[in-house]
């Protein structure tokens, strides 16, 4: 069995992070957790948001941020305006913000 490199892993936990990031906004919604819970949530979903908006904007971020964390490839995208090549490239970029943003990468 093949070993992960350390970039894999990092990106395997943005992707785990994405996969869940509707499920928290619901319940930070609907308050069925904590407040303190909540408060995590919050802080997770604003910084996944903020570094998807940085690269791709506020009308793009919530579709990468779904797409990564349900591993969504160019193909089966929701976003039409763009190249494969440039797809790709702002999916890793804003795997690599994500990191940073949740300081979890220099």
């Amino acid at each position: 069995m093949k070993e992960k490199d350390e970039n894999e892993m990092l990106f395997d936990i943005v992707e785990l992070l994405s996969r869940d990031y509707e499920w928290r906004k619901c319940v930070i919604k609907e308050k069925r957790m904590t407040p303190r819970v909540r408060t995590e949530y919050a802080y997770i979903n604003a910084k996944l948001y903020s570094a998807s908006r940085d690269i791709v904007g506020p009308q793009y971020a919530d579709i990468f941020i779904h797409e990564i964390g349900n591993k969504i490839g160019f193909a089966k995208s929701r976003v039409d305006c763009m190249s494969e090549g440039t797809y790709k490239l702002y999916k890793t970029r804003i795997k690599l913000n994500m990191l940073r943003k949740l300081y979890l990468l220099d």
